[in-house]
Order: C-alpha cells, then sequence, then structure tokens
C-alpha cells in the first residue's frame, strides 16, 4: 500500500536499516508497509527520515508526468525513471 520499499532502495538503504533510524523492529515495519494498523504521526516520522513529502508515501497508479526530449516522450512514473531517463540522456545525447 506505501511506496516505503521503493523510497528505501531510491536511497540505497535496507528496510532494516530505515527500521533501525526510526526506532521500528523489522516486522512492525512490514506490517506498516503492507497498510496495516499504523498512525499517521508514524508515517511523518518515515516521511521525515526518507526527506520526502507525506504523500509521496502513498501508492499511485497516476503517471507523474511526461517528458519530450528530441520528439520522444517518455512516461515518468517515479524518481528512479527520470534518473534513468537522464542518465540516458547524458549517455546518449
Amino acid at each position: 500500500m506505501y511506496r516505503i520499499k521503493e523510497l528505501a532502495k531510491e536511497r540505497h538503504m535496507t528496510l532494516k536499516d530505515l527500521g533501525h533510524h526510526i526506532d521500528v523492529a523489522p516486522n512492525t515495519l512490514s506490517r506498516i508497509i503492507s497498510g496495516e494498523n499504523t498512525t499517521i504521526e508514524m508515517l511523518q516520522k518515515i516521511a521525515g527520515f526518507l526527506n520526502v513529502e507525506l504523500r509521496e508515501l502513498f501508492v499511485s497508479n497516476e503517471t507523474t508526468g511526461f517528458i519530450e526530449h528530441l520528439g520522444t516522450v517518455h512516461r515518468i512514473k517515479s524518481l528512479a525513471d527520470l534518473e534513468r531517463l537522464v542518465e540516458s540522456i547524458k549517455n546518449n545525447g
């Protein structure tokens, strides 16, 4: 339900590391990620540590944007998508 795992991975952080930094046991963090009972305060704590807006923790099926480069339109659904596109442009012009 939440993008916590994806956001941690984008920051080269394991869930174990994240749990340690926010003082949450691994099994509790797993339950939070799967959408089980949590509090807004805990989600704010996680968002704060990951340095993202609270809304970014929530899964969205909507496209976040499109970028046109040299006549090709690229669909961007995550920061990782954008980073891959930028790297591709840098390498291939």
